[in-house]
């Protein structure tokens, strides 16, 4: 399937009509539900707004979304197709979140929902109506999650773009696992409105950003602009110089993933950049603790509004069932028990953490870190521990500190595909950037994409 910049110009020339690309866009979806990627689609509405869009075109071109159809992760409303939010229940919405109706105003046309895991709250995609999604490039893995079905639809041509949300790494793993490419923007950029509208439920205050995702850090400034709150600056500065961080406390890395990362490092090293490799001064146990804290805590409101801190004990078994025998597990649990002058101290500093990653960054352009510590998720029950080099860890621990504690500090982060490990399974890398400055996070991952997608092409 083409990149969204190539359909956009095929149907901007007249090459391609939106009503022939829906046709072929249906029938991909309809013939590859094996994967289990898209769950709700209605194909009426598509079609009808296809041919409408079809009919508009010399009249009133949206722009470079016009006609494209699109899939969006089941975490927002829409009000053409029945939501979920992760739980057993359809709800029909009276209106979209907002990003839908920005891209919808856009031209951009939503088709269907993708699928993600119970609540959103996990690193596969295994939903209770649903059921799994299956990862397109080896099915016995998992797609990631909680944006699982939103990559997985990517990654299998389904459509070329979708937009999702992370909270502990769920636009970044799922994009990492399936070779695809996402941006978690600058936290509070892009509204969270209609994200996780549960009736009798309250969202998720902090942690938590809308990102789209795509094959390429091309298409991904394109939905950008659309669905950003955020100014396009005048002229974004030279990528010159990168820090790398791969060794973190409390994760395991397979070592068929660290040579991968460590390849490309040099990649970029070999095209003149300045890459210097140092072990950051930043708290991160701190950080994932303090993640925790505030997110067990907002859980807590959501669902049960109140609970005393004599649970604490009992919230930390009930995730350590959930997620593995992990800090994660514990201090979430501690979380949930928290009074409101204890949260209050933990977005404090919260604060803090944020200003000292922030000032370790005026000295570089990008940080460079993994996303995930294993070579994939085999489908799995959640919480089962996996395998990294013939070494059972946590659940919890090949994701936890490179997405939980770097959520904390609220910066953009894109992800680009770094090559692949040995078990023929994509290998992801996250690029951090200064906070508000996503558009040049874009440009430079876009940069560095393009360095490691020329090697990887001589090297095929």
């Amino acid at each position: 399937m083409d990149n969204l910049r190539e359909l956009s110009k095929k149907i901007r020339d007249g090459k391609l009509s939106p009503i022939n690309l829906m046709t072929e866009t249906l029938l991909k979806i309809e013939n590859n539900n094996e994967i289990n990627a898209v769950v709700s689609l209605n194909r009426t509405h598509a079609l009808s707004e296809a041919q409408r869009l079809t009919d508009d075109i010399e009249t009133n071109y949206r722009g470079p979304l016009h006609g494209i159809p699109i899939t969006v992760k089941d975490s927002f409303s829409t009000k053409h197709i029945p939501t979920t939010y992760g739980m057993p229940f359809r709800y029909k919405c009276k209106k979209n979140a907002e990003v839908v109706s920005r891209l919808e105003k856009a031209g951009a046309i939503v088709i269907g929902k993708t699928n993600l895991p119970t609540m959103s709250f996990d690193w596969q995609a295994h939903h209770p109506r649903y059921g799994i999604t299956k990862n397109p490039i080896n099915p016995e893995y998992s797609p990631g999650g909680s944006s699982g079905g939103s990559a997985a639809a990517i990654s299998a041509g389904l459509v070329t773009i979708e937009v999702g949300s992370d909270v502990a790494g769920s636009l970044r793993v799922p994009a990492a696992l399936c070779g695809i490419s996402t941006l978690r923007p600058t936290e509070g950029v892009i509204s969270l409105d209609g994200h996780m509208a549960i009736p009798m439920s309250k969202p998720l205050e902090n942690l938590l950003s809308a990102g789209p995702m795509a094959r390429n850090i091309d298409d991904l400034q394109l939905i950008f602009d659309v669905i950003s709150d955020l100014e396009r600056p005048n002229a974004i500065p030279e990528l010159k110089r990168i820090t790398v961080q791969t060794i973190f406390p409390e994760v395991t890395i397979s070592k068929s993933v660290l040579k991968a990362i460590n390849h490309s490092i040099q990649k970029i090293k070999d095209t003149g950049i300045d890459v210097v490799e140092i072990e950051p001064s930043i708290n991160y146990k701190e950080s994932l603790k303090i993640w925790c804290y505030i997110c067990g805590y907002e859980l807590k409101k959501s669902a049960l509004g109140y609970a005393p801190t004599q649970l604490k004990s009992l919230f930390s078994y009930l995730f350590k069932k959930r997620y593995g025998n992990h800090s994660f597990s514990k201090n979430l649990g501690i979380g949930m028990a928290l009074s409101k002058r204890e949260y209050m101290k933990a977005l404090d500093r919260r604060i803090e953490l944020m200003n000292e990653f922030g000032k370790f960054l005026q000295d570089y352009d990008l940080l460079i870190t993994p996303v995930c510590g294993s070579e994939g998720i085999p489908i799995c029950k959640t919480g089962t521990d996996i395998l990294i080099d013939d070494v059972l860890v946590p659940y919890a621990e090949p994701f936890a500190i490179y997405n939980c504690a770097t959520a904390s500090f609220g910066h953009p982060i894109a992800v680009i595909n770094a090559g692949k490990s040995d078990n023929g399974l994509p290998v992801g890398i996250q690029l951090h950037g200064r906070r508000y400055q996503d558009y040049q996070v874009l440009e430079h991952a876009k940069h560095l994409q393009g360095i490691l997608e020329n090697h990887m092409q001589k090297v095929s």
